[in-house]
C-alpha cells in the first residue's frame, strides 16, 4: 500500500502530541511540537527513516522542558532552529515568547546538552516575541513575525548564545506585520504577508539593521484578483510563489460561516524583475481545478517539480477543515532532469529539508529524486547524477553521497537529449560552470570515479573503458 500511519502520540512515555512543521535532516525527520490539548509544550518528537515506520523502537521523544509553542522551523545543515510562538493560556494567544529551541542534530538527542536556548527579548526593547516560520540563507537564520513586525536574524558564525551573534529589524513601517513562513530565492529572504497583500523582503547583500536593504510590495489585486493572505511559500528555481489562504477578516457572514475570505489566489513573483512593478507579478485562481472547490492552504511540500499544498480551512461550518490537496506542476512536460548545486532548505516556507546537491528526473509516472544531506564546501566539484531505470544516484567528487531506487520512463526521448544547458533562474550561485555533459547510458560507480580523477590531475589521466550497458538509462 501506498499510504501507512502510526500513532506516535505516546512515544517514551511523553505525551507527544499536537505539532505544527517538521525537519529533515538527511536521517531524521523531527516534528516541531506546538500544543496538545491542555498546554504548549516542547516535547520534540523524531523518527529514524533508516528503520521500520511502525516500529515504536524507530521513534523517540525528548522534552526540552520550554513550555512555549515553537511555529515552523529551520535547519543549517548540522543544527536545528525551532522557532518560538505563544506562552502561558493556549485557550487565550495573548502571551508570548522570544527563546529560540537549537537542536545539535550530532549529538546523542536525549542528553541535555544537545539543546540551547536563547532568549531573544534580551537583546532589545523591541517585541522580538512570536515568530512562525524561519528561514536559511546559507550562513544566516531568519525568524518571520508573526504578530510585532520585529524580525530576528541569526549568524550561524557565531556564539548562540553571545548577543552580538543577533540582529531585530522592526519593519513596521514598511509594512512588515503578520507574517507565516519565509522564502529565499538566493538574493532575497520574503517574508509572506498573512491576511494582508504586502510583501516584504531582505536583501542578504545588506546589513539586516539597515532600512537601506529592505523593501516591500502591495500586491492587492494582482491580475485583478484577491491576492491578500498567503500561508508560506515556494521558490523553483525561477520564481517565488506564496501559499493562498485567507483575506482580512470581514463581517461574519449571514450563513453563521466564518467571517474571512479563503481563497486559492496564488501569486508569483519573477525575481528578475523589478519587485516594484506590477509587471513582474502574476496571479492565477486555482479554487475550482478539477471541479473541486480548493481554497485555504498552510504550508506544503516540494519535490523538485511540483508544489504540494497542505489543506487547512476553507470558511464552511464545523471549525470550516478540508482535505482537498492541491498540486502545482513548476516545470510542466518538457523537462527530462534537474542536476542542483544546492537545495535553500525549505518546504513551503514553514518546514525545513536537506541543503546538499539534488538530481532529479522526469517521468511518466512523476518525479524521481536522491539529495545529499551535506552542502558543498567553497571551491571546485565536480557533481553526476546517474539513473538506469532502476536507481538514482548522486555523486560528488567522484564519491557517491546518495542513492535512491525509482523508476519510470523519462518525460523526454532520450534521443533528442543532445547537451545540458541553463534554464536560468535567480539562484545565488557564486560561481562558474565549467562544463556539462549528458551521457545516453549509465556508467559505472568506478568510470565515474576514475573521471573525476582525470579532471583533477589530467597529467596523470587513465583511459577509461567502454562499458556495455544493457538497460535504457540517462546520466547527467
Amino acid at each position: 500500500a501506498s499510504y501507512s500511519a502510526y500513532d506516535a502520540g505516546n512515544t517514551d512515555g511523553l505525551r507527544t502530541q499536537g505539532y505544527y512543521g517538521a525537519v529533515f535532516d538527511g536521517r531524521f525527520v523531527y516534528f516541531v511540537p506546538r500544543q496538545d490539548t491542555n498546554e504548549y509544550h516542547s516535547r520534540v518528537l523524531r523518527y529514524d527513516t533508516h528503520t521500520v515506520f511502525k516500529d515504536p523502537e524507530s521513534w523517540s521523544a525528548y522534552d526540552v522542558g520550554q513550555p512555549y509553542s515553537h511555529q515552523g522551523v529551520a535547519f543549517d545543515g548540522r543544527y536545528i532552529y525551532f522557532s518560538p510562538g505563544y506562552s502561558g493560556d493556549p485557550r487565550e494567544e495573548t502571551a508570548y515568547t522570544g527563546r529560540v529551541i537549537r537542536c545539535d542534530t550530532q549529538a546523542d538527542f536525549k542528553v541535555p546538552d544537545t539543546w540551547s536556548v536563547f532568549d531573544a527579548k534580551s537583546i532589545t526593547n523591541l517585541n522580538a516575541t512570536c515568530f512562525d516560520g524561519a528561514g536559511f540563507d546559507g550562513r544566516y537564520i531568519y525568524f518571520a513575525p508573526l504578530l510585532h513586525g520585529v524580525a530576528l536574524q541569526y549568524d550561524t558564525k557565531g556564539d548562540f548564545h553571545d548577543p552580538a551573534s543577533w540582529a531585530v529589524f522592526d519593519g513596521q513601517e514598511i509594512g512588515l506585520t503578520m507574517c507565516v513562513g519565509t522564502v529565499f530565492d538566493g538574493h532575497h529572504i520574503y517574508f509572506v504577508p498573512y491576511s494582508h497583500p504586502t510583501v516584504v523582503r531582505f536583501d542578504i547583500r545588506g546589513e539586516f539593521e539597515d532600512g537601506g536593504a529592505w523593501s516591500s510590495y502591495n500586491a492587492e489585486n494582482t491580475s485583478g484578483l484577491n491576492t491578500s493572505g498567503f500561508d508560506g511559500g515556494f521558490f523553483d528555481g525561477k520564481n517565488v510563489y506564496f501559499i493562498p489562504f485567507v483575506g482580512p477578516p470581514i463581517t461574519p457572514r449571514d450563513d453563521g460561516s466564518e467571517g474571512y475570505t479563503f481563497h486559492s489566489n496564488f501569486l508569483r513573483y519573477d525575481p528578475s524583475c523589478s519587485f516594484d512593478q506590477t509587471a513582474s507579478w502574476q496571479a492565477y485562481d486555482a479554487s475550482e481545478v478539477d471541479g473541486l472547490h480548493s481554497v485555504g492552504y498552510n504550508g506544503g511540500a516540494f519535490d523538485g517539480r511540483y508544489f504540494y499544498l497542505a489543506p487547512w480551512r476553507d470558511g464552511t461550518g464545523n471549525g470550516g477543515m478540508h482535505g482537498r490537496i492541491l498540486r502545482y506542476d513548476s516545470v510542466g512536460p518538457d523537462a527530462a532532469f534537474d542536476l542542483r548545486f544546492s537545495d535553500c532548505g525549505q518546504n513551503g516556507g514553514l518546514c525545513a529539508a536537506v541543503r546538499g546537491p539534488t538530481f532529479l528526473i522526469n517521468t511518466k509516472d512523476g518525479p524521481r529524486s536522491v539529495s545529499s544531506k551535506d552542502p558543498l564546501t567553497a571551491g571546485r566539484h565536480h557533481l553526476v547524477g546517474v539513473y538506469d531505470g532502476s536507481t538514482l544516484k548522486l555523486f560528488v567528487d567522484g564519491v557517491l553521497t546518495a542513492e535512491q531506487t525509482g523508476s519510470g520512463t523519462l518525460k523526454i526521448d532520450p534521443s533528442s537529449i543532445f547537451g545540458a544547458k541553463d534554464p536560468g533562474g535567480y539562484g545565488n550561485f557564486k560561481g562558474l560552470t565549467e562544463s556539462a555533459t549528458v551521457i545516453p547510458s549509465a556508467r559505472s560507480d568506478s568510470w565515474i570515479k576514475g573521471t573525476y580523477r582525470n579532471r583533477l590531475n589530467p597529467r596523470e589521466a587513465v583511459e577509461l573503458g567502454p562499458e556495455d550497458i544493457t538497460r535504457s538509462s540517462r546520466q547527467t
